[in-house]
């Protein structure tokens, strides 16, 4: 199983706290984990963002206005070695949570969904 995984991980960065990496309700395409840096895991109501809650569903990459530090329906905190995302994969749904940088020029390790299922999912 190492060797499968390390054959297919990826590494992805982004550059600005705030960022969203996933919506809550966004098809789950990739299992991360945190290489550097930190996230904050945020939900909203059954799926989708509140409009009036102050912070935005929007596509990946997009900064959220909403300051990262300390987001309304902030579920938990995730650091350095920490994973997320398997649910989706697992479940075959979509993301429970929205994900947001808590800092700058955070880095992922990734598994795409279609190597996640053949190496990992039981």
């Amino acid at each position: 199983v190492k060797r499968e995984l390390a054959a297919v991980l990826m590494f992805e960065g982004h550059q600005r706290a705030g960022t969203v990496l996933f919506s809550q309700g966004d098809k789950g395409t990739s299992w991360y984990i945190i290489w550097k840096g930190s996230v904050n895991v945020v939900t909203h109501g059954k799926v989708g963002l509140s409009p009036r809650g102050g912070t935005p569903r929007g596509p990946p990459g997009v900064t959220a206005p909403h300051p990262p530090c300390c987001p309304q329906g902030l579920v938990a905190t995730l650091h350095e070695g920490d994973d997320f995302g398997q649910l989706a994969l697992v479940n075959d749904a979509p993301r429970a949570a929205t994900i947001l940088l808590r800092e700058d020029n955070c880095h992922f390790l990734r598994v795409d969904k279609q190597d996640f299922n053949r190496i990992l999912k039981v």
